[in-house]
Order: C-alpha cells, then structure tokens, then sequence
C-alpha cells in the first residue's frame, strides 16, 4: 500500500496544478470506492484475493497523495504561514481513526472502519472547491524537485525514519506497567496523535518570520533530545512521556517546514506536482532506511542499537545544516513567512 502510494502520489499534484481541485476530487473518490470495496470484502468474504488487493492497492494510490494535494491548495490561498493551525485538522482526523479503529476492536466491528472511512472521502468528495484551469506558465515546463527541496527532503529523513523505532521502544513502558505489550505499537501511535495537537500549536508560535536552517536545525535537536531522554528512561513512565512529546514537536516543525520549503523553491504552477512528490520522496526514503537500517540494527543486535542509529543521523543532519549556513548564501537567509502574501501563480 505504501509502495502504491508513492508511485501515483505525484500523479494527483499534477492533475492539481492543471486544474484546480480535480486531483483532490479523483484522489478521493478512488479512495472512497476503494474503502468500499474493502468494507464488502470484510463484511461479507471477497470473491477472491484479487479483490483485497486490488482494494489495498487503490486505497494506497488514491489517499496517499490526498495530504500534498490539500497542501498545494492551501498555497494558493496563501495559508502557507498558518500551516501549522490548518495541519491540526489532520492531527484531529489521526486521533478521530484510531480512537474509531480501537472502538471497532473492543467491539468486534472492525470491518466499521473502511464504512466510516469511506463515508468521509466521499465528504471530501463532494465538500472540494470546483475546478478550473490555472494559468499555465511560460516556457518549457521541467516536472522535476528542485534540488533545494530535495536535500532539505534528505535533512529531515531521521525525523520519519524515527516512528518506526519508537514502536519498538514503546514496549519498554507497557512492561514496566506490567502491562501486556501486545497493543503498544497501536497505543504509541494515539499518543503521537494526540501530542501532535499542542505541538502544532507551540510550532505556530515559533516557526513565523525564522530561517528555515536554525528551525530545521531545532527539529534535528529535538529529535535527538527526545532520544537521549527514552534511551536513559529505563522504564521511567514520566521520563518516556516527555521524550514522546518532545518527538511530537520535532514532527510538527518537520511538516511544517517541508511545507514551506517546497512552496519557497518550486516553480509557478507546480505545486501540487512539488509538493506531492516531496511528500512520496520522503515516504519511500524512510520507509527503506527503516526496514534497511533501524529494522536491521534491531533484529542483529537491540533496540538500542537502532536508538544510536536515529542520534547519528540527526548528527549527519546537523552537519549538512552548518555547512549550508557557511557555504550556501541564499538558502541560508530563506526564511518562514509571517503572513504569506505573494500569489502562488506569480
């Protein structure tokens, strides 16, 4: 599903930048017949596998590139500067899934799920601004990342890379609780839901008006922080909480910043196409280095291994960021609009 959604998420954003709200409209309405189709097969048994996965794999390419799509849209309305108070909307329907999935659990419903799923990409659906054609831009169109997007993609990997590693890590508090650890990857990930609401608000207040290269170098630290302090918890509840928040705040300057980067650097009438393919670069990229690396790392030797793994990237990370600060002017200076006033089709 992953893969599905990295391959076609870019396609949508190219539909958005040639028409206003079509990629959205098409991207929910393919992830809507898709959560229906898999709502039919759970409910009543498929015909085949043929159908699961053709379910599966719809879902993976349509809802994957919904989020860029939104994203581009609130370029041109020029939102850019109050990302981090729209992008609650999305921390709120996280915390809304996975308290109906668990619900659906405790209930023995779960197949309820892909229902109410597609009930609300089919409010998507119909709620997505009409489409009309852009103003297409002059010359010889280049569908490709600009190469600032794309290292700063590579800076913020550790972030991403890192979730997957924290559901490993979550074990040790549930055992310390005396507590099965059979729901602690489920259990970690609500928690990560929830303290994204106040981290998206504190990063509201921090990121307006800063350079892009102090804040990503506040994330990488944070990141790092919140590592240092699970790694010394050693079954510590309070300790292990605020090491998960302090990760929330890394993860909301993250997103906040890719956001920003992308609609600083891409090119007029290409955002859906930039941000889309950010989004899937970053995806696929940490989802590789996850399995590859920390995966490894934890199946060769420990949990631990894979905490050092995380702290050298953020290190590498931190590395690349001064070296631009000394050697790359421009990049250097780009800052976070306060209030983003400059038309995303200049």
């Amino acid at each position: 599903m992953t893969g599905a959604a990295v391959v076609f998420a870019p396609m949508w954003g190219v539909l958005d930048d040639k028409a206003n709200g079509l990629g959205t409209r098409l991207a929910s309405g393919v992830a809507a017949f898709s959560c229906a189709l898999l709502w039919i097969c759970a409910k009543w048994g498929p015909s085949g596998e043929f159908a699961v996965i053709a379910g599966l794999a719809l879902f993976g390419a349509s809802s994957g590139g919904i989020e860029p799509l939104i994203s581009a849209h609130i370029q041109r309305l020029q939102l850019i500067g109050k990302y981090p108070s729209l992008r609650l909307f999305g921390t709120g329907g996280w915390v809304l899934g996975l308290a109906a999935a668990s619900l659906a659990v405790i209930t023995g419903t779960l197949e309820a799920v892909y229902l109410l799923a597609g009930l609300l990409f089919g409010y998507l659906l119909i709620a997505s601004s009409s489409g009309h054609m852009t103003v297409p831009e002059r010359g010889k169109t280049q569908w490709r990342l600009p190469r600032p997007v794309v290292l700063f993609v590579l800076i913020g990997l550790p972030i991403p890379i890192s979730a997957y590693v924290y559901l490993v890590f979550s074990a040790a508090a549930f055992q310390s609780l005396g507590l099965s650890n059979a729901g602690a990857p489920f259990i970690t990930l609500l928690l990560m839901a929830a303290l994204e609401v106040p981290a998206f608000l504190l990063v509201q207040k921090i990121i307006p008006g800063h350079g892009l290269l102090p804040l990503y170098a506040l994330a990488m630290a944070c990141l790092a922080l919140s590592w240092l302090a699970l790694m010394a918890a050693d079954g510590n509840i309070l300790l292990q909480a605020a090491a998960l928040a302090t990760h929330a705040v890394s993860a909301a300057l993250w997103a906040s910043l890719q956001v920003n980067v992308v609609r600083h650097y891409s090119k007029a009438g290409l955002a859906g196409f930039s941000q889309a393919s950010a989004s899937a670069m970053a995806k696929c990229l940490s989802a590789t280095f996850a399995g590859v690396g920390a995966g490894w790392l934890v199946g060769a030797h420990n949990a631990m291994a894979a905490a050092w793994f995380i702290l050298i990237l953020c290190l590498l990370s931190l590395l690349c960021l001064l070296a631009i600060f000394r050697f790359s002017g421009p990049m250097a200076s780009t800052k976070v609009p306060r209030n983003e006033l400059i038309p995303i089709e200049r």
